[in-house]
């Protein structure tokens, strides 16, 4: 113990230094991996799938290269400046494939196509800073995950992952681009699933009018052709409730209750944390009453409050007719978490048909009967559309208009998805996303409460109600703070006073070989990082870190027998952290 109080410490520059000549070269290599954005990287590991179960030849990736500028460069001179630096790199020796599309005359970068041995080679480069993705401008992942910060918790490395969610719905496209093109049914990404429509074990779809259920799942777990959903890693499985006589008729007439009931039966064999519904039927304005109405089937009651105390969240269309003081079954039960939505950014003008039942003042046209228009000439993010069924009742709104997700129509993509069935499934990826945090355990009450108390709070000007409209981050920094992501691990706690400040919360530790595990939660708004070191013949060097630039990291690392610590670094800002960690 005195070795660890002479060595430890005395500050963190001390650490600093003592470790730089030891492991220089690790440092170097991190340094190159870590100039490939974590997005690029989860389509790379994808592509790559995809690549040894077909034996498909090596892909190329849409990529945006930035190149480190110059501070002593004035506007004058920037172009030569930027033109050499881009030079510099297309001189450079690089293997694989490299399709450079357009140099960018007054940016730091270019804009190419490359596999990934390419990509590799360019993040050795001094003069590249980092390698993206190429965002495709799209409402779902452009606008709705910024708008929720939902971009900020999958940088922190939590994007469902080991979390199914349960979709009842139409039907689905098994082997989707979106979900990974895995021609085995059931496979990994789709876990199982029922036909409680025509009986049989087989939820794919009939007819490619069925193609509301594959849009829904693409929201909340895609990850492809350009869709990113609020958990692109959680698996599903899929309870198809719509029959092939009916096919793309847009009719729920399978036994909704039977697929709940699968969920509780299948839930601890699959890990099912999270349903998600958008559908609905009828107009209710008290839970109390909707949980007793005596139309309601009494099982479909059961099922869920016995899906409820297994612990397994719920969510529910609010319902797309318009209403202002009622919302749709089953969303309006008790143990229901009800979605509403919102817009997720400025669009074009948008008109819809609802229900003549409505508040909202109609515009012209014709919907029929008992129905009527209702527009918004300047729709913008965090309006309510006119669409949305509401009420005192409605616990969360989340974005919608307008989402890409995936199509049955040729395997392509959706180019907008919209109304509380797109805001359901984004709200049941982001309940994911939040259980991977904490190791998939939550009662559904405090997953209701984490997200309506840090919700961003919306007007809905129709019935002046202000609803709580989801901020994944928010929600996931409460949750940490209060649940903590390892119940059975001591919480180290401290302060973290200037940028550049690396501090050891526990000492140094013998451990066996096995998977290492750590968390960190700093002041919200703060960046820190998150390192495991390991001593390797008398010196310490970094095996493993976590580095994207928000206040929660954590790692996963399987090591070898030996002696390691953990060490917390603050990036921007200041304040206390919490950190818990957990031995093989």
């Amino acid at each position: 113990m005195q070795l660890w109080r002479t060595f430890f410490q005395p500050s963190a520059l001390l650490l600093t230094l003592a470790l730089l000549p030891t492991f220089a070269v690790s440092v170097q290599a991190q340094r190159a991996i870590d100039k490939i954005r974590p997005a690029l990287v989860r389509r790379m590991q994808a592509a790559a799938a995809v690549m040894r179960q077909e034996g498909a030849p090596r892909p190329l990736h849409r990529i945006i290269v930035g190149l480190k500028p110059s501070l002593t460069t004035l506007p004058s001179d920037s172009r030569p400046r930027i033109r050499a630096l881009q030079e510099a790199v297309f001189n450079a020796p690089i293997q694989g494939t490299l399709k450079v599309r357009h140099r960018y005359q007054t940016l730091h970068g270019f804009s190419a196509e490359a596999d990934g041995v390419a990509i590799g080679d360019l993040a050795k480069q001094d003069a590249v800073e980092a390698i993206y993705l190429m965002p495709v401008f799209r409402a779902s992942a452009i606008e709705s995950h910024p708008l929720t910060a939902t971009d900020e918790v999958h940088r922190a490395g939590f994007t469902g992952k080991g979390i199914t969610i349960a979709v009842i719905d139409d039907g689905i496209d098994h082997d989707h681009l979106v979900f990974g093109r895995l021609r085995d049914w059931p496979n990994a990404k789709i876990l199982d699933g029922y036909d409680f429509a025509d009986d049989d074990d087989d939820p794919r779809i009939d007819c490619n009018e069925q193609d509301h259920g594959t849009a829904v799942a693409g929201v909340a777990a895609g990850d492809g052709l350009s869709v990113t959903g609020t958990a692109p890693d959680a698996t599903l499985v899929f309870l198809k409730v719509e029959r092939s006589a009916d096919c793309g008729q847009g009719i729920y007439r399978g036994d909704v209750v039977g697929a709940l009931e699968w969920v509780l039966r299948h839930h601890l064999e699959y890990n099912i944390k999270v349903v998600s519904m958008s559908f609905g039927f009828g107009a209710f304005d008290n839970a109390d009453i909707c949980d007793t109405d005596p139309d309601i089937p009494r099982p479909y009651v059961e099922a869920i409050d016995q899906l409820d105390a297994a612990g397994i969240t719920i969510f529910a269309a609010s319902g797309n007719e318009g209403l202002c003081t009622q919302i749709e079954y089953p969303a309006c039960m008790s143990k229901v978490i009800s979605v509403g939505s919102v817009f997720d950014d400025d669009i074009d003008p948008q008109t819809y048909c609802i229900s003549s039942a409505t508040c909202e003042a109609g515009t012209a046209g014709s919907c029929g009967e008992n129905r009527q228009v209702c527009s918004h000439d300047q729709p913008e993010a965090d309006l309510v559309p006119c669409y949305v069924n509401s009420a005192g009742i409605l616990d969360i709104l989340a974005p919608a208009d307008c989402a890409r997700t995936a199509s049955v129509q040729r395997g392509t993509t959706e180019s907008c998805f919209r109304g509380t069935s797109f805001a359901t499934p984004f709200a049941a990826g982001v309940a994911a996303t939040l259980l991977e945090a904490i190791d998939g355990s939550l009662d559904p009450s405090i997953m209701k409460r984490m997200l309506t108390s840090t919700g961003v709070q919306v007007l809905d000007a129709r019935n002046t109600l202000l609803k709580p409209r989801i901020h994944t981050y928010a929600a996931l920094h409460a949750l940490l703070d209060e649940v903590t992501p390892c119940p059975d691990c001591p919480r180290h706690t401290g302060n973290l006073t200037h940028p550049g400040t690396m501090v050891l919360p526990a000492p140094p530790f013998r451990s066996p070989a096995g998977l290492h595990q750590g968390w960190v939660l700093g002041t919200m708004g703060t960046d820190v990082n998150l390192y495991l070191l390991q001593k390797w013949f008398g010196v310490w060097q970094i095996v493993a870190g976590a580095t994207s630039s928000t206040a929660i990291e954590s790692i996963r690392f399987n090591g070898q027998a030996g002696e390691y610590v953990w060490a917390v670094q603050l990036h921007r800002g200041s304040g206390a952290y919490d950190f818990w960690f957990m031995q093989p």
